[in-house]
């Protein structure tokens, strides 16, 4: 039910346009002048707001008639009541909006204060951020080829049952930039949390990805359907030089008995740094510029003796 407040205003506010002379009123007009919101008036199931709006179409289209319909809806308007009720939500606003106003000035300052801050900050930190970019950037890559897995996997639970394999990805990423020392370091403790997760046992293929940052690494693997069922190990990052490749080979025998193969990646310098150009800005492309270069100057190309099973042009 509808209070009978809004309706004594509403109400009011139609009898005063009709003494008026105005043979045509809407509900709009109504809604401003009596300070009712229009969505209140244009309430559909309420069957008070029906009425009002009944007198309104009655007033619009046959003005002859509201006179004697006026008896129905003109009610006392309490001036100095209504004033005073309208003067009090009115405060009541603005004292929400000068709450809302204070609160908004304060989160200005404090956004104007972290870019201040920001600005001045050393450039070391910045690259430093730069990193933490870049390695978010990975794994959100990575993310997103095991939601892809795992959709498809979905996919296949829902078809029915067909002749086929079934395989999933793991990807250690090993970064590209630091020393040799490091990256190796990095790939084992990567490599012995596989193993701690009882899922070194379930590698049936392993890929070595060689090629420069931004070559397209992350979408080959996204895209590729592995021959055999099982687990396949992807390794991204630091294979630049033979001796980190012959490292990662020794390593990766000594844990799996399976094939190792070596994909190589053709897209040149320039190429890399366009992409990288698209997908970063400030420090973050700076490091990834310098990244690039430094594994294109360290690069040491693929030779039939390093102990492959197969290698693979992408």
């Amino acid at each position: 039910m509808a209070k009978q407040e809004l309706l004594n205003r509403v109400y009011g506010t139609i009898s005063a346009l009709h003494r008026g002379g105005r043979k045509k009123i809407s509900v709009m007009e109504v809604a401003k002048l009596s300070g009712v919101a229009r969505a209140t008036i244009n309430q559909k199931h309420d069957p008070d707001w029906v009425k009002v709006r009944e007198v309104i179409k009655r007033t619009v289209h046959s003005g002859g008639d509201v006179e004697d319909s006026s008896v129905v809806f003109e009610q006392p308007l309490k001036n100095s009541q209504e004033i005073h009720h309208r003067l009090k939500e009115l405060e009541e606003q603005l004292s929400l909006l000068r709450e809302r106003a204070n609160t908004t000035y304060n989160q200005l300052i404090e956004r104007v204060q972290y870019y201040f801050a920001l600005a001045s900050e050393k450039p070391a930190k910045q690259v430093e951020k730069a990193k933490v970019l870049q390695e978010l950037t990975h794994q959100k890559n990575q993310n997103a080829i095991l939601r892809a897995d795992l959709k498809a996997a979905l996919a296949e639970s829902l078809t029915p049952a067909v002749s086929g394999i079934i395989t999933s990805k793991i990807i250690l990423e090993v970064p590209n930039a630091v020393s040799e020392s490091e990256a190796i370091l990095n790939f084992l403790e990567k490599l012995d949390s596989l193993s701690n997760q009882n899922r070194s046992s379930l590698v049936t293929t392993v890929y070595i990805m060689f090629g420069l940052p931004m070559c397209g690494k992350s979408s080959w693997i996204e895209n590729h359907k592995p021959s055999t069922p099982g687990v396949s190990l992807y390794v991204s990052g630091a294979s630049d030089t033979v001796s980190i490749r012959s490292l990662l080979i020794s390593r990766i025998r000594k844990e799996f008995n399976v094939p190792v193969h070596c994909v190589r990646f053709s897209i040149g310098l320039d190429v890399c740094i366009s992409r990288a150009e698209k997908q970063f800005n400030g420090a973050a492309l700076e490091l990834n510029i310098l990244s690039i270069k430094g594994a294109a100057a360290r690069l040491e190309e693929i030779q039939f003796s390093e102990n492959f099973d197969s290698i693979i042009l992408a």
